[in-house]
């Protein structure tokens, strides 16, 4: 049967192009050249480890063909996944594309050879419906439940290290393809604006794409030959009436869900007379693809999620290999923490280099003063014979940024405050591996050395939003959407966060607290943060989670991403405002790690599920 529709879909090829249909060059028989050309560039797959999982790379293809490079490789979890990619010209990752994924049938297959799933004209036609969109042909090993993790894992990856819209990826899949497709659906449907299958019959969990409301075109031959019409008839009547059982009315269902069955006359008037092996001509069809191209996906953070799960060290990231020596945190495990890395100081900035007479230098760690010499805002007098505290009386508030790597599209930034109970900052244990890890998910990373004790949270909370207002500021030399900035804290650090976003964030002026400071440009930037972030910490005080709802509420805070540990101190008033922050309608994910106590900095694994988690909150706007 398979050498059948090979010969089918060759002939249906000739035929489509005596009909006057433009279709890609024939794909070499495997093992051959031609209609290939040596890439005398590098491709444009990211350099390895390039803000992506922590343990998974892409390998460029060398060749090309027809605008596609050939057989990239990515080395993921999943194994490596076999994928041609097609790259706008234009493509520079400054600014987002969208994403056009299309699995091949039977013939495309892996084993078939190279480039042999670029037969299929999807991926071609689909180029003149969207100028500013990558196309990605994966090749797979078979059409099951591996090849569709393969699938999540590739869309993934281009997500995480390329600038894609998350409103905009569209999924095809065709006959194998299609089915392969179906439980990509049944999977993660809301990675996807739509999908559209052609010639081929659904496998996938219907409940978990009802759920999602995905929109699904599914297009067949009314006697197709391989499949028949009544597999793919039976799966969009049964999705129909899981939406009937929510309660959605017929007009709502049809925007979700399309089945079209084509007669012999629609096959025949592109010259094809089988209809499985010519069920590539929907391709052709601008009512098709037009549809699966209209759609964008609403991009929302949701208002309540969490997850309980063991910790683990397996993604905790160690000290960089091209951290200076005076950034050496060690390997970030919490297990191997020493007292005396409490007592270490991060570098200061270099003479004095502030946030208003430096230029941001993203091709290094970089620290900066906040403030100019003589004019931080302050109610606390701290004085020479005042001994005994983390910081000299003469402590200057700085940041310190820490850029992405070399040709890294930077996802946003974060801006982070380490713990300490206010007696000293934390940061070879808490924000220094957290920011090597998100650095290398690709975000700019602020750590910022703020007031402590004898000063009040007061004081620190507009250290902050200095930060922000500078980053903000420099939004475009550092490569990122201005409103994409997150502020996040440990144990104190996080509470030193509340209070920023409680009384000091958006047009709050430093002389709101001393009348006396002197304001200067870059407090005309509003200290404006889209998320927070509390790592085994709360909005409140010192050991005591703020639960006064007018308080809250108040504040008008950001979406608040939670992670802490069940043997914490404080782990009830933890669940106890979690609660309260869902009630009150903020947008708010938990993620509480089993068995693990109140300190574990960027240990736990918990950083990338807070990448993630901010790309979703950056991208809903």
């Amino acid at each position: 049967m398979r050498e059948l529709l090979a010969i089918l879909a060759a002939l249906s090829l000739a035929l489509l192009a005596a009909c006057g249909v433009q279709q890609p060059a024939q794909t070499p028989e495997t093992g051959t050249e031609a209609g290939r050309t040596a890439e005398s560039e590098t491709s444009d797959v990211p350099e390895t480890g390039a803000a992506t999982e922590a343990g998974t790379y892409a390998e460029p293809g060398t060749e090309s063909e027809r605008g596609f490079v050939l057989d990239n490789v990515l080395h993921s979890a999943e194994g490596d996944i076999h994928y041609n990619l097609y790259t706008p010209a234009s493509y520079d990752g400054t600014e987002p594309y969208a994403l056009f994924v299309t699995l091949a049938g039977y013939e495309g297959l892996y084993f078939q050879g190279v480039g042999a799933n670029l037969a299929e004209d999807f991926g071609f036609t689909a180029q003149s419906y969207n100028e500013r969109m990558l196309v990605l042909a994966p090749q797979l090993s078979d059409w099951g439940e591996t090849s569709a993790r393969q699938t999540i894992a590739l869309v993934e990856y281009f997500l995480a290290a390329y600038n894609i819209d998350p409103a905009r990826v569209y999924l095809h899949g065709m006959s194998g393809g299609g089915e392969t497709a179906s439980l990509v659906m049944g999977m993660r449907p809301e990675l996807f604006a739509a999908c559209l299958v052609t010639s081929t019959r659904w496998d996938g969990d219907l409940n978990v794409l009802a759920e999602a409301r995905t929109p699904v075109y599914m297009a067949i031959g009314d006697r197709d030959s391989y499949y028949g019409a009544e597999p793919l008839t039976e799966a969009y009547n049964e999705l129909y009436a899981i939406y009937e059982s929510q309660g959605l009315t017929d007009a709502e269902i049809d925007e979700l869900l399309v089945l079209d069955v084509r007669g012999q006359d629609f096959f025949d008037s592109f010259g094809i007379h089988d209809q499985h092996a010519g069920g590539q001509a929907f391709a052709h069809d601008e009512s098709v693809m037009g549809w699966l191209f209209s759609h964008e996906r609403e991009v929302s953070v949701p208002m309540e999620y969490t997850e309980r799960r063991p910790g683990s060290s397996e993604t905790t990231v160690a000290t960089p290999e091209d951290f200076p020596e005076a950034y050496n945190y060690g390997d970030g495990l919490a297990q191997n923490w020493t007292g005396g890395m409490n007592n270490l100081h991060l570098p200061e900035p270099e003479g004095n280099a502030t946030v208003m007479n430096t230029a941001p230098d993203t091709s290094r760690i970089q620290a900066l003063y906040l403030w100019e010499e003589g004019n931080a805002p302050a109610v606390t007098e701290f004085t020479p014979n005042m001994t005994g505290y983390f910081d000299d009386y003469d402590f200057r508030p700085y940041v310190t940024a820490i850029p992405v790597r070399e040709g890294v599209t930077p996802r946003g930034a974060v801006v982070l405050l380490a713990g300490g109970a206010y007696m000293f900052r934390g940061n070879y244990t808490d924000s220094l591996p957290t920011a090597a890890h998100l650095r290398e998910l690709g975000f700019q990373t602020f750590i910022v050395d703020y007031r402590l004790r004898p000063y009040t949270q007061r004081e620190g909370a507009l250290d902050v939003a200095r930060a922000v207002r500078f980053i903000r500021a420099n939004a475009g030399a550092y490569g990122i959407d201005p409103d994409d900035i997150a502020v996040m804290g440990y144990s104190a650090g996080g509470i030193q966060a509340g209070e920023f976003f409680l009384h000091y964030d958006e047009d709050v002026l430093p002389t709101a607290l001393d009348p006396d400071y002197v304001p200067d440009e870059l407090d005309a930037v509003p200290a404006h943060a889209s998320a927070a972030g509390m790592i085994y910490s709360f909005y409140g005080r010192l050991s005591v989670a703020g639960m006064d709802e007018d308080d809250l509420l108040a504040g008008e805070l950001p979406p608040t991403f939670y992670c802490y540990g069940t043997r914490d101190p404080f782990y009830g008033q933890f669940e106890a405002q979690y609660e309260l922050m869902t009630e009150l309608g903020y947008p708010v994910r938990r993620l509480v790690l089993e068995g693990w106590p109140h300190g574990f900095g960027g240990d736990g694994d918990w950083v990338e599920d807070y990448a993630a988690w901010l790309e979703a909150v950056f991208a809903a706007g």
